[in-house]
């Protein structure tokens, strides 16, 4: 036997054979598949309903605050919340599905609900009045089931997290003038606009100071309301970012002009201060052109096509250009999984650090495509030269400049329209030009003593001074600010709420503008669906079919390094959406390194985005409450997060930063200045150790570890040694998780036997050489004495008859999700437990959690339980006498 000793975890591998068992269910194919079904109505007591985990009613001892960076309930007790979302229709059930809903949700550990998407459409379907003109009154029959929903959660420990603003679109009826003209759910805009806010504000109170007839209390002073969001993803700086605000009508770019003018007033007394400020790292554009050929009239001279894999597409040259000068057409006929499949790009070009650069080309596309333009390192190690960015192509010829600083020294380097083999269609490319320089201080016609002075759009703001792109980030941010702290001020001294407040996700703004919030959240999808064309179609998406287990942390070190010390943090959207495989990795993760990293909340998005609750398969991307794997596993999530079975990290990372330092490391993109990764430490480092940002009036630094535990590169361990996560190459990746009262396998764990602690699990064949198996002591003190353990394990999962496709690692079952119910892989695995055979007895449960057939035990003074795809359950009971 050959032991691989990591960190006191113990990996002994041994043969196939001495592991796998029920292996006569492996005879035929599809053997190992079985129906499964959880009664969406059913809470019966079971060793996996942890409702009484739940303190009841909720804010029984009063409201939620928050008390050195953390929340705590009315006794001034630590609280964590496991939450999920209910979406449109979903969060206005009949009275009797609301009753049900809530004990099943308590029966899985929840104990909080995030509503969202209540203020996008008339009742049914949301919170609006459908009988009136505008959007601006509330529907009393949704009112009424809203208000009975939360009274049955509150009865059953369950909280609500209020959403204001999600995506409500307003109109002319609203007083909105334009408003066909406005971003998609009014997002970015509504942070400057008077009269959207204005009518922010008057939803607000009519939400907030409604009484619910059920409870007695308006939702401003009802305990169990233990949070309120008041915009979700959005902010003023990113949807600048995406160039919605350089979009908007005339008569909010005057009041933005407005703004900047007086911005500028304040900080400069005049023209001159200015001029100089500016003039700072000021690069004028150089005569002489980097590129050859790039007006194609030698046609593919200096100029690759790069086609990969099964990606199929054609270049050619025509004077089809802007005044019919010479273009290049690419033509992609065959798609591929990997966007950069089809690419051009002209190499043998030489960056200097630090330098000025500026890319002139014409572009258009049929159809509407976006393409991904780069300066890039054309040898290994390939990476990006201080210049990503995309455009949106259509049908008309568009003249696209970007000034850009190379980010390091390179004689190997190339510049590249990339991203095309994602979508067939035609792209033509025109007069390309790159020179030095172009970096632009106050243009010479422009004063502030006429209020002249010109607004950065999004796309030209790297053609400025940094000087000058500074300041207009920070402007933005200021108005931002307004924003935020406007709202807060109104919803705590106007309406009296008492709940903490946050408003919107890290990740759209930098922490600087949320410093009146009293909470920060985040968000984050492993592999969010694809949609190449129109989005949202429900016929033209794509999902990724990898599991998180297969990087160094995923989407998790992302989460923690926007963490802001001092204040609570949550994550109340995540998954890993179907029809992802392996998705029931998502809250198994999800929950042990928000342990780990001592989060106070972590939601499930979402529980359901509609009025149908009795489905007994995986009918969309990401609603649980038939998601078989991914509800069983919730118990298990629970009890790592909520119950605290995985430690918090002894030690802890703290970049220090500033306002100003945030806005220079990310002008661009200002959220990223305020990610702790901007400060030198390493993205993996929040495998091992708390990680936060601080922002303050300091110097920068970081204060605590800057890399993670490990022995040796791609073994990452947590430093309370309760959590490793192993990822070396594609299909090896796996996490363990050994605490005292919960142990998991996730990953590339088959055909290894794993010793956790007193506890050993072997995991036999799966279908995809992957698995997730949890054992959590329910009610014992540990896995030795008396007390029910719960046994979960997962892995492949389908729908009987979905359209099925692949392309690559991306799969879609685009409009056919297929019958019910949906059908499960039965996982292979024995389990030994430092207690002897005699007092355990061992059952499957059936989708309800209660005691099905029960299992032999075997052994002598350390008991062996077999699982497998014969018990055609998903969940296991191991009761010890």
């Amino acid at each position: 036997m050959e032991r691989d000793l990591v960190l006191g975890h113990a990996f002994a591998l041994t043969g196939l054979a001495l592991l796998v068992t029920c292996q006569s269910c492996h005879a035929q194919a599809d053997s190992d598949l079985f129906p499964f079904t959880i009664p969406w109505d059913d809470s019966a007591p079971s060793v996996a309903n942890v409702s009484d985990w739940n303190e009841k009613p909720a804010g029984k001892d009063g409201f939620i605050a928050v008390r050195d960076g953390h929340f705590v309930d009315g006794k001034g007790q630590r609280i964590r919340f496991l939450g999920t979302n209910l979406c449109f229709a979903a969060a206005f059930p009949p009275h009797d599905v609301a009753e049900k809903v809530a004990k099943r949700m308590a029966k899985f550990g929840i104990n909080i609900v995030r509503f969202h998407h209540m203020d996008s459409n008339p009742f049914p379907r949301g919170i609006l009045d459908g009988s009136q003109p505008d959007k601006q009154h509330l529907s009393a029959e949704a009112l009424d089931r809203l208000d009975y929903l939360i009274s049955q959660l509150k009865a059953n420990g369950i909280y609500a997290n209020l959403n204001l603003h999600v995506s409500r679109k307003l109109t002319e009826a609203d007083g909105i003038q334009d408003a066909d003209k406005m971003p998609q759910m009014d997002k970015g805009v509504d942070n400057l606009h008077p009269r959207m806010i204005e009518l922010q504000k008057q939803y607000a109170r009519d939400l907030l100071t409604h009484v619910n007839r059920y409870t007695g209390k308006a939702y401003a002073e009802e305990p169990c309301v233990a949070a309120i969001e008041i915009n979700n993803e959005n902010s003023l700086t990113s949807s600048w970012r995406g160039g919605t605000i350089d979009g908007l009508p005339d008569y909010l770019q005057k009041l933005l002009d407005d703004r900047w003018q007086a911005w500028l007033k304040v900080k400069y007394a005049s023209t001159e201060a200015i001029r100089r400020a500016w003039g700072e790292g000021a690069e004028p554009l150089s005569d002489g052109d980097l590129l050859k050929n790039g007006d194609f009239a030698a046609g593919k001279d200096g100029w690759t096509l790069q086609v990969s894999q099964s990606a199929q597409a054609d270049l050619t040259f025509a004077n089809e250009g802007p005044e019919g000068k010479p273009a290049a057409k690419i033509d992609v006929k065959t798609i591929s999984e990997t966007s950069w499949h089809v690419q051009l790009f002209q190499a043998g070009l030489a960056f200097e650090k630090d330098r000025a650069y500026t890319l002139v080309f014409w572009a258009k596309a049929v159809p509407d495509r976006t393409v991904g333009v780069n300066a890039f390192r054309a040898r290994e190690p390939w990476g990006v030269l201080g210049f990503s960015d995309s455009v949106k192509l259509g049908a008309e010829w568009k003249r696209l400049e970007f000034t850009f600083r190379a980010s390091e020294s390179e004689q190997q380097a190339r510049i590249t329209f990339s991203g095309l083999a994602s979508q067939t269609g035609a792209l033509w490319v025109a007069g390309v030009s790159l020179k030095e320089g172009g970096i632009g201080g106050l243009p010479p016609e422009e004063t502030l003593e006429q209020a002249t002075i010109s607004r950065p759009r999004h796309g030209d703001i790297t053609g400025r001074s940094r000087p000058c792109g500074r300041d207009y980030v920070a402007f933005l941010l200021d108005l931002e600010t307004e924003y935020w702290t406007g709202i807060h001020d109104y919803l705590k001294r106007d309406l009296g709420v008492k709940q903490p407040i946050t408003g919107t996700q890290m990740g759209y703004t930098p922490p600087q503008t949320h410093s009146a919030m009293e909470y920060i959240d985040a968000h984050a999808y492993w592999h969010h669906p694809w949609f190449p064309g129109r989005p949202w179609d429900p016929n033209d998406w794509w999902v990724t079919n990898t599991p998180m287990t297969d990087s160094a942390g995923g989407q998790l070190t992302g989460l923690a390094n926007r963490r802001v010390a001092g204040k609570p943090y949550t994550v109340s959207e995540y998954n890993h959406p179907a029809p992802n495989t392996y998705g029931s990795e998502a809250f198994i993760l999800l929950a042990a390194y928000g342990g780990l990293q001592d989060w106070d909340g972590i939601y499930q998005f979402a529980y359901n985005h509609s009025d149908q609750w009795e489905v007994h398969k995986i009918s969309s991307f990401f609603d649980l409450k038939s998601h078989i794997t991914q509800l069983v596993t919730l118990p298990a999530a629970a009890a790592l997060f909520r119950r605290g079975d995985v430690e918090a990290a002894r030690e802890l990372t703290t970049a220090c930063t500033s306002p100003e330092t945030i806005i220079d490391r990310g002008v661009l993109n200002p959220a990223v200045g305020g990610f702790v990764t901007a400060y030198g430490v390493d993205d993996r480092t929040s495998l091992s150790h708390r990680v936060a940002v601080s922002v303050g009036d300091g110097a920068t630094r970081v204060q605590g570890p800057t890399q993670p535990v490990g022995p040796e590169a791609g073994i990452y361990a947590s430093d309370t040694r309760q959590l490793l996560w192993r990822y070396t190459q594609r299909g090896t990746g796996k996490v363990v998780i050994d605490a005292a009262r919960s142990k998991a396998l996730v990953g590339a764990v088959t055909g290894a036997t794993h010793k956790l602690g007193d506890v050993t699990i072997a995991v036999g064949a799966t279908r995809q050489n992957w698995a997730a198996v949890t054992v959590t002591a329910m009610d014992g003190k540990d896995f030795g004495s008396p007390g029910r353990l719960l046994v979960t394990a997962t892995g492949y999962f389908e729908n009987p008859g979905w359209g099925w496709e692949t392309q690559g690692d991306r799969v879609t079952v685009r409009s056919k999700w297929g019958d019910e119910p949906s059908m499960a892989e039965g996982i292979p695995a024995t389990i030994t437990l430092p207690v002897a055979a005699s007092k355990v007895k061992a059952y499957a449960l059936d989708g309800s959690g209660q005691r099905g057939a029960e299992l032999a035990v075997s052994g002598g003074d350390q008991a062996v339980v077999e699982i497998g795809p014969a018990c055609k359950t998903l969940w296991y009971e191991v009761a010890i006498r």
